[in-house]
């Protein structure tokens, strides 16, 4: 058993804000920032996908990796046809001709564009990415990239765009989505790409009191679209704001829509629509990206009356026998730097064992947490190939100390008699969602000695605050 330093659960909270400026919208009457409810408040918090660095879930596998030399890798320029006789309504300034504009590709079929850059039939337009392999000849290279086979497919929204399936190169990749919250934003390299050179200019997010003034007036809009909002120094051909942890570049927010109002309103500040608000439909209409389950809401506090969820839970024997520190250089080396448990702090820990021709044992771990009920993974119940185990098939060891000591005294070897598997578990998936199951055993089947007793179970709320920065223990 080990001490694992710090346990670290970050609360979902930020000071990230918006504009600076007068801001005119559609005639309608104007409010000091003083007037609008959201100025001075902290931005609410926007969850970040949970994050899994093994699964690169929400971003493509090697996103993000660019070495800074000549053009990203995930920059797509959107062109239109000149043959198609449509002009662009595209708001933003583009490199010279006002044709075309540029996307991010986001996995190996999809790509993010800013809002309603171009309003046109998807079958004129043509993408260039990747490095030009024709030289000179424009019909085939558009300022350094190639032409690409592929055609648009569908725009949902105007954001996400679908292309037919591109291959990944060295020259070709995408870039991360931000899978983090927005509280520690600022600690974060910021960049805004700036589509008239196709470049990374370094820029700051700015809080409430950087971004307006008080005696400045902002628009209704402004104020009601706040919470979604952050804000950058001014860059006029900016579109997208992209973040920078690590070796890696992620899209953390498109230019905000409202783009049509003087440069001098602007006051040298330039919003941005976060993309955390808009994640699971940036997900949903994107193909090749994964997300994760959210972080469990907050939840009351589980009232178990006067006792605890079991008699006499969670406690252990007085007479303790301490442990040795595991050495490194030993077999069973799972806890780095652990130390060995001592036999009585541990009963409530469990052996999952499938009693098979060629027996499988502690397949997993489990919990006992009354006289009959074992609490373990919904995954442990089944076999490599997918199917589930028969129940007669489990058995459950208590009281076992040193696994490779099969005449250890004091372990109890006990039948399953069913199981209960969470009714929202999905094996196939393989996102362990909802990945909890139940063991049930024989009615007074389990004898309660020092080295076998039920732990009790959390019965407060879901404040994380609790226990951020406590130590914890793993077995």
């Amino acid at each position: 058993m080990k001490e694992i330093g710090t346990i670290l659960i970050v609360l979902l909270a930020t000071n990230v804000a918006t504009c600076k400026g007068a801001m005119y919208v559609n005639s309608e009457p104007h409010k000091l920032p003083r007037e609008c409810r959201k100025y001075g408040q902290p931005r609410p918090a926007l969850n970040a996908p949970v994050y899994s660095p093994e699964n690169e879930n929400l971003s493509f596998e090697k996103c993000g990796q660019w070495d800074g030399n000549g053009d990203m890798p995930w920059t797509v320029i959107i062109d239109i046809k000149p043959d198609s006789n449509v002009w662009s309504t595209q708001p933003m300034p583009s490199d010279v001709s006002g044709r075309y504009s540029y996307g991010f590709l986001v996995t190996k079929q999809t790509m993010m564009v800013f809002f309603n850059q171009v309003n046109t039939d998807i079958e004129n337009y043509q993408l260039y990415a990747g490095p030009c392999s024709s030289g000179s000849n424009n019909e085939r290279c558009l300022f350094g990239r190639g032409l690409l086979n592929q055609r648009v497919l569908s725009r949902n929204g105007g954001q996400v765009w679908k292309i037919e399936k591109v291959t990944i190169t060295q020259h070709l990749r995408p870039i991360c989505l931000w899978n983090r919250n927005n509280f520690q934003d600022a600690s974060f390299e910021s960049f805004v790409f700036a589509q008239t050179n196709r470049s990374l200019k370094k820029t700051e997010l700015l809080n409430y009191q950087q971004c307006y003034l008080s005696n400045k007036l902002i628009s209704p809009q402004v104020c009601s679209e706040m919470d979604s909002l952050l804000c950058t120094n001014f860059e006029h051909s900016g579109i997208f704001l992209v973040m920078k942890d690590a070796n890696r570049y992620y899209l953390r927010a498109t230019r905000w829509g409202n783009f049509l109002l003087p440069r001098d309103r602007l006051d040298d500040r330039i919003l941005w629509v976060d993309i955390l608000g808009n994640i699971k439909s940036i997900v949903t209409a994107s193909s090749g990206l994964f997300l994760m389950p959210p972080t469990p809401k907050l939840a009351t506090k589980i009232d178990f009356g006067p006792e605890e969820s079991y008699a006499n839970c969670g406690k252990v024997s007085g007479n303790r026998r301490r442990g040795r520190r595991r050495r490194d250089g030993l077999v069973f080396s799972f806890v780095h730097h652990g130390e060995n448990a001592s036999i009585e702090q541990n009963p409530w820990h469990a052996s999952l064992t499938v009693n098979l021709v060629d027996p499988i044992y502690d397949v997993c771990g489990g919990t006992l947490v009354s006289k009959r009920v074992v609490v373990t993974a919904a995954h442990c119940l089944y076999s490599p190939t997918g199917t589930q185990y028969e129940t007669e098939l489990l058995e459950i060891v208590l009281g076992m100390y040193d696994a490779t000591d099969n005449e250890e005294i004091g372990r109890q070897v006990l039948k399953a008699a069913s199981v209960v598997i969470h009714q929202d578990y999905n094996h196939g998936r393989n996102d362990f969602q909802h990945d909890l199951a139940l063991i049930i055993l024989n009615k007074n089947s389990i004898q309660f000695t020092d080295r076998v007793k039920p732990a009790c179970l959390w019965n407060s709320d879901y404040d994380f605050e609790k226990i951020a920065g406590k130590s914890g223990k793993v077995f």
